[in-house]
């Protein structure tokens, strides 16, 4: 495994250095005290791993490390830093693990340990996708939008198109012509609606076709059935909550993947109550999540990152705010206690014009007190 040690204090490197050489598997290619040079290294130079400190001088860490995900993804970043306070926003960036100075041989030995399984996994999905033919990536959380194998965005003819693919996608590929016409046309009469309906399958087909898939649709006993594979950031939201597994990995993916309510954007009457449901079943995931935690004193920093997760999806559930004002107070970052309090304060008064709830109000005031 091919290792990048970023730091601008040479000591620290230096003790990296030999405490990564005592771990097998692992080849140090590169150490830089100098943050500004690594982009332009990374041209040239093969690297699975950077181990990156916060801060450096000009560049801070973080900044780095996002610019290092915009150009190349597959590069995992593992911080090693004297600074607790940017740990929440180091994992905001997919950072693989972060690491307290001074590192000891154990930690470090656990951090390349996570390293390597996630390594392999990236591994894996490169060498997957290889043999994958030809798959469109549907995105559906929040807006919609379509791309091919080559990550190129699909554009359509006409909104009603992009409707039309969206509605066959959503029925599992299997529509009855008058469901279509009843969801996209159901105010014209029935002889323009079947001829819309004709010549936007037309222009569907056209599209699917310039994308390498000639035989996209058919017609099958009063059905259009949509025969192409699709790969979808729903079907993995699904797949982590049927599993019912609430691993870190399963949390982090899952409070990645959803942003923004199922096709929330654009306003699909037909999509609302998948929308609502996949709302539901992700606030019960988290849930489970977030008391497990909290019992076994547990992530506090997921445990965080879900309640505002929570309460971002479900910005006016009473629950929600209380549980995330009681865990800003305990603890005790009152500068985030009062921010979200405020926040809560004027969605409630000013844009639905009614008095903060009760126990709101309470329970900031208790924490506010104790300052």
């Amino acid at each position: 495994m091919r290792v990048l040690l970023v730091d601008d204090e040479q000591l620290a490197l230096d003790v990296m250095d030999i405490l990564l050489k005592e771990i097998d598997g692992i080849e140090i290619v590169g150490k830089f005290t100098n943050p500004e040079k690594v982009l332009h290294v990374l041209e040239k130079l093969s690297v699975d791993v950077i181990f990156l400190d916060m801060e450096m001088g000009a560049i801070h860490g973080l900044e780095l490390a996002k610019e290092i995900m915009n150009h190349y993804g597959h590069i995992q970043i593992i911080f090693a830093t004297a600074y607790p306070q940017f740990a929440l926003e180091a994992f905001e960036v997919n950072a693989i693990d972060y690491i307290l100075k001074p590192v000891s041989s154990e930690r470090l030995r656990k951090a390349v340990e996570k390293m390597k399984k996630k390594v392999v996994i990236e591994h894996s999905k490169n060498v997957s996708s290889d043999n994958i033919e030809c798959k469109l990536s549907a995105y559906a959380m929040g807006g919609f939008k379509l791309v091919d194998k080559n990550k190129k965005l699909i554009k359509w003819r006409t909104r009603k198109v992009q409707e039309l693919f969206i509605l066959l996608w959503h029925h599992s590929g299997k529509v009855h012509k008058a469901r279509i016409i009843e969801e996209l046309w159901p105010d014209v009469d029935i002889l323009k609606a079947v001829q819309l309906m004709h010549t936007t399958i037309y222009q569907l087909r056209k599209t699917l076709r310039n994308v390498g898939f000639d035989k996209s649709i058919q017609l099958v006993n009063d059905h259009y059935v949509l025969s192409v594979p699709i790969v979808s950031d729903v079907e993995e939201i699904e797949n982590i909550i049927y599993s019912r597994q609430s691993t870190e990995e399963n949390i982090r993916q899952l409070l990645s993947l959803y942003c923004g309510g199922y096709l929330e954007e654009e306003d699909y009457q037909w999509a609302v109550q998948v929308q609502h449901e996949l709302k539901e079943h992700v606030l019960h995931f988290f849930e489970d999540f977030v008391m497990k935690s909290i019992n076994n004193q547990e992530c506090p920093l997921l445990v965080q990152q879900c309640l505002e997760k929570m309460v971002e999806i479900d910005s006016y559930n009473e629950v929600y705010i209380l549980r995330l004002l009681k865990y800003y107070g305990e603890m005790k970052d009152m500068q985030k206690l009062i921010k979200f309090y405020e926040s809560r304060k004027m969605l409630f008064e000013e844009e639905l014009g009614v008095k903060t709830p009760v126990k709101v109000q309470q329970t900031f005031g208790r924490y506010l007190k104790r300052t």
